[in-house]
């Protein structure tokens, strides 16, 4: 992403922050810096940065969206601060975004997939409203193609209901897609993991045949198109 965005952008500064607490605490015990989203916006501000474009890689507008929304709207009233800070929106936000990540989610089906085989993008899932995002995506990608699934890792759809789903489906075979920014913990444990409770384990044991594709949507240009159009 970060290549991309020099190459669409040259000669403006790009700068991280991170909104995961855990991923900077893992960052510190290995003695590398990285920032929080406050700390990086501060820096900018020192540096007397004057327009600054906030991107968040957010798949839903969910509690750490707002987290941001909050963060970059208490900067645009800093007294002698950024004439102008703006923030884009996650990939899911509208209608017209379920739309655009829809499609691009049809560009990434596994090339070897046949028509008969299912294929299960896996979002995070969170009890806040903005989850509805996933069964909505759900249903537009089945109005394409009706062996195209959406669940969650953590709220709903959850297994059961999408068990439910491939069961009637009469799927074989069953692809494991992470609708994910980054392949991380949750994709190589709680899709693909050995855990018993995991989303392979479970459906092997109903009797699909598993295969994950261990790759985040920020591994896709397709899916970092969509964020440098909102850039």
């Amino acid at each position: 992403i970060h290549a991309r965005v020099e190459a669409n952008f040259p000669d403006i500064p790009i700068s991280w922050g991170y909104t995961s607490v855990a991923i900077r605490r893992k960052y510190k015990a290995q003695d590398k810096e990285i920032n929080s989203l406050p700390t990086a916006i501060s820096k900018s501000m020192d540096e007397e940065v004057t327009h600054l474009a906030v991107q968040p890689l957010h798949i839903i507008p969910g509690y750490e969206f707002e987290d941001v929304q909050r963060t970059v709207s208490a900067f645009r009233h800093m007294p002698k601060g950024f004439t102008e800070i703006s923030l884009s929106p996650p990939l899911l936000f509208s209608q017209s975004s379920l739309h655009r990540v829809g499609n691009a989610l049809l560009q990434i089906l596994p090339s070897k997939r046949s028509s008969d085989e299912a294929v299960l993008f896996l979002g995070h899932g969170t009890n806040h409203p903005a989850n509805s995002f996933y069964p909505a995506l759900a249903y537009w990608l089945q109005q394409q193609d009706p062996m195209l699934f959406v669940g969650t890792v953590e709220y709903w759809p959850d297994q059961d209901t999408i068990r439910s789903q491939l069961l009637k489906s009469g799927a074989n075979r069953v692809y494991l897609v992470p609708l994910l920014t980054v392949a991380g913990i949750h994709a190589q444990g709680d899709i693909a993991g050995k855990d018993p409770e995991s989303w392979q384990s479970t459906l092997e044991r109903d009797g699909f045949e598993c295969v994950p594709v261990l790759k985040g949507l920020a591994e896709y240009d397709t899916f970092i198109d969509l964020w440098l159009d909102q850039l």
